[in-house]
């Protein structure tokens, strides 16, 4: 089972790796995924975040606007960031 702590870890990875963002900015609790948004220090328009999986760990892209994730979100819960 993947943890809010662990989830936020793998986040910051893949978001160094990946992308020019260096801090999470919003995580979303659901009953089987994390979603998860992060930012960078440059203006940006639009954005995604990523969902991993709570069971696997397995990290998907999270894009909106789709009806399937407006619904996910709506069944989510805003938490706080854990500081790791």
């Amino acid at each position: 089972m993947i943890d809010i702590i662990k989830a936020c870890e793998l986040a910051l990875e893949y978001y160094k790796e990946n992308t020019d963002k260096t801090a999470l900015s919003k995580v979303y609790d659901h009953k089987d995924m994390w979603i998860i948004y992060a930012r960078s220090d440059k203006i940006e328009y639009g954005g995604y975040g990523i969902s991993i999986n709570k069971n696997t760990g397995e990290i998907r892209m999270f894009t909106l606007p789709s009806q399937e994730n407006f619904a996910i979100l709506k069944d989510s819960v805003l938490v706080d960031i854990p500081n790791i």
